[in-house]
Formats: C-alpha cells, structure tokens, sequence
C-alpha cells in the first residue's frame, strides 16, 4: 500500500498527512496489523508520520438474475432489486486506497 501511496504522490510534491484504505475481509493482515507496518514501512519516506485508516469491507455478492452487486447481511441474503435468492460471490482486490491527504504549503 505504501508503494501505491508514494507513486501516486510523486517525488517532491510535498509529504503525506493521512492515508484512507480498505482492506478485503480475506486480507492476511487486520486493519491494526496494516497501520503498523505502514508506519514502520513510512519512515524516511514523504508519508511518514502520515494518519494511517483502514476500513474492512464486507463480502460482495453479484445476483445471477439481474446482475446487482451488493454486499449481503448474511450469506443466504436475497438480491436487494429484484429479491432473487442465486447469488455469486465475488473476489475483491486484498486491499487498496481511497484517499491520500498531502500537507498544503
């Protein structure tokens, strides 16, 4: 996630104050896990110190009968639209970033 962060930011625009990210639910690493190998990871980089949050997203589920993709409650949850019961289950990247917050000048 980091190398993510850093090539996203580029070098020399300025140092990282927050990381938002997501981790799948079949992730190897908990979201404590994840923030503290960040910040080990981060130091001497533009993103150290830099507020690391994680989120754990839920299983995401695609309905056979009209293509919907929803995270189910349980896992014999009806499609939400159409209310069939055939659902898929879909694979999820382990992890990824939603938001990288630099320091303004």
């Amino acid at each position: 996630m980091l190398s993510t962060v850093l090539a996203s930011v580029g070098h020399g625009h300025g140092r990282v104050r927050a990381v938002h990210g997501w981790v799948s639910p079949e992730g190897a690493l908990s979201a404590e896990c994840m923030a503290i190998h960040f910040r080990e990871l981060a130091h001497g980089t533009a993103a150290e110190g830099a507020q690391f949050t994680v989120r754990i997203l839920g299983p995401r589920a695609r309905c056979v009968a009209c293509g919907t993709t929803y995270e189910p409650v349980h896992s014999m949850g009806r499609c939400p639209k159409c209310h069939g019961n055939v659902i898929q289950m879909e694979e999820r990247l382990p992890l990824g970033v939603d938001r990288i917050e630099l320091e303004t000048p």
